[in-house]
């Protein structure tokens, strides 16, 4: 079983309904110059093979469904597990706690309470909204039910090694907090990834469908390009996380990564409607292909990381400053999430 303490990158996830042009996720044609979509069911296919009817009022539903799971999720769960991260960067012996006899203690990071309690109430919103989402919804519950349980953990802890008491009691309730913070680590990490997991399926499937409506109803054009990038760039970072991966398979993903970006480059440069920010979009698509070339190389040449290299890659945080790294490609893919939400 993976442990909750491995250093790892965690992967943002997009908000299908955050877009261009998505200010009425139905109203895309009349600010993007194309056609208004109009309600007739379009078939689309997820990358799991289930047909599901698509119309423009089922797919703006579910939006708004996904983006009250998503906007949670990209809020708190990395938080969560840079705390984690930070506690087992100084305590040495996971199984046996702190020692007592630490030359370096860090504590760790808070989580925001206000955030824990949005997220129940948004979770909560989520879960009641249409449409039900049997799978999705119950790993929802789960997972607030591990964050709101972690969260507070978190905190006592937080405060505990923040206000140095250990060294007034000789790390006695370090040792007694140590066995409840690791099972609520690891059942936050366990729901944590049967969630995204899930939300994954959710967004893929919603993701294919708006697809295929945009592409039939208005054409190729910026809310289509942007969707189809991400994509794309979402297969291509799954294809990539591992330490090893399938070169051949990767290289393929990237192949199809570079033939839409190159397209979306082409529509905005041809004279084609973008949105402000668009730029800042293309540009960050520009630097995530640099980097997943960068990974693929590391791979495929089976080029070693040096002594520093792995370092930086230990501590936690500066795995995303050494080229063709996990952690470089994971921030840089998270980076044009943030830019592809933000337009």
């Amino acid at each position: 079983m993976k442990t909750s303490f491995e250093r790892r990158g965690r992967v943002a996830a997009l908000i299908l309904c955050a877009g261009i042009a998505l200010a009425g996720c139905g109203q895309r044609g009349a600010e993007s110059g194309a056609p208004k979509a109009d309600n007739a069911r379009d078939k689309a296919a997820n990358e799991a093979g289930d047909a599901r009817a698509a119309s423009s009022d089922d797919l703006d539903a579910l939006a708004s469904k996904l983006e009250n799971y998503v906007d949670c999720y990209n809020r708190v769960d990395g938080d969560v597990h840079k705390s984690i991260d930070r506690y087992g960067s100084w305590v040495k012996d996971m199984k046996a706690g702190p020692s007592g006899r630490e030359t370096v203690v860090y504590g760790l990071y808070t989580v925001g309470a206000d955030d824990i309690a949005k997220c129940k109430t948004t979770f909560a919103d989520a879960a009641s909204a249409a449409p039900k989402l049997a799978e999705l919804d119950a790993a929802g519950g789960r997972y607030v039910e591990a964050l709101a349980a972690v969260g507070a953990l978190i905190d006592d802890a937080h405060t505990y090694y923040d206000r140095e008491n250990y060294k007034d009691d000789g790390f006695a309730k370090a040792k007694t907090m140590h066995g409840p913070l690791v099972a609520g680590f690891d059942a936050f990490d366990a729901a944590s990834d049967a969630f995204s997991a899930a939300l994954e399926r959710e967004n893929d499937a919603m993701l294919n469908a708006r697809l295929a409506q945009i592409e039939k109803s208005e054409g190729k054009h910026a809310a289509y390009f942007q969707l189809a990038v991400m994509n794309r760039a979402k297969s291509l970072v799954g294809a990539m996380q591992g330490d090893e991966f399938d070169v051949a398979k990767a290289a393929d993903a990237l192949a199809r990564y570079e033939t839409i970006a190159d397209e979306a480059i082409a529509y905005a440069k041809g004279g084609g409607q973008v949105p402000m920010m668009w730029s800042s979009f293309a540009s960050e698509t520009e630097d995530f292909r640099k980097d997943a070339k960068s990974r693929l190389r590391r791979v495929r040449d089976k080029e070693p990381y040096d002594q520093g290299e792995r370092m930086l890659m230990s501590n936690g945080s500066g795995g995303w400053m050494v080229e063709g790294s996990p952690d470089q490609l994971i921030r840089s893919y998270n980076e044009l999430v943030e830019t592809s939400n933000r337009l």
